[in-house]
């Protein structure tokens, strides 16, 4: 899936790439690699990298691939519209295979400038652990990690500045 509606394509040749799970750290950080890209005139490059959860719980099923796409589908559905119109050019990544793995290889390909990921949310595990943390031992690039806002409550509100309220 592809979206150059503003027309300027690869732009400068700078890419930002990011992470996308579905989940609400993926979705904050979808919002932070837009930000990202806007402000040095990026293209965004949006990867879903499909694991077992794409694919639902028992794989004996006639189901599990019908979940599997569905998943998927609705995945493709979700970043479409959250990118429309946001004036940034992007394409949609759709790949099989460990998330870490799989944006460290797009963003070498590209010569990424950064790799955008969500804070890991709990009860997630792959093997080799969390996403941020092994991208974080593999990269020479820069990697972001930002958190997933519905941890916030677990911590204590904090503002810009890192200081907690409440």
């Amino acid at each position: 899936m592809r979206d150059d509606a503003d027309g300027s394509g690869e732009r400068n040749g700078l890419h930002v790439v990011v992470g996308h799970d579905g989940h609400a750290g993926a979705q904050a950080a979808l919002e932070a690699a837009v930000e990202l890209a806007r402000r040095i005139n990026a293209h965004l490059h949006v990867v879903h990298a499909v694991t077992v959860a794409d694919y639902g719980v028992d794989p004996d099923t006639e189901e599990f691939e019908k979940t599997c796409d569905r998943n998927l589908v609705r995945e493709r559905e979700l970043i479409g519209a959250a990118l429309s119109g946001v004036g940034v050019p992007w394409t949609y990544h759709e790949e099989r295979g460990e998330p870490a793995g799989r944006l460290t290889a797009l963003a070498a390909e590209l010569e990424a400038d950064y790799i955008v990921v969500g804070a890991t949310h709990r009860g997630l595990v792959h093997l080799g652990g969390s996403v941020p943390k092994r991208l974080l031992h593999m990269q020479t690039r820069p990697v972001v990690v930002v958190p997933d806002p519905t941890e916030r409550h677990r911590h204590g509100q904090r503002d810009r500045t890192g200081f907690a309220h409440g």
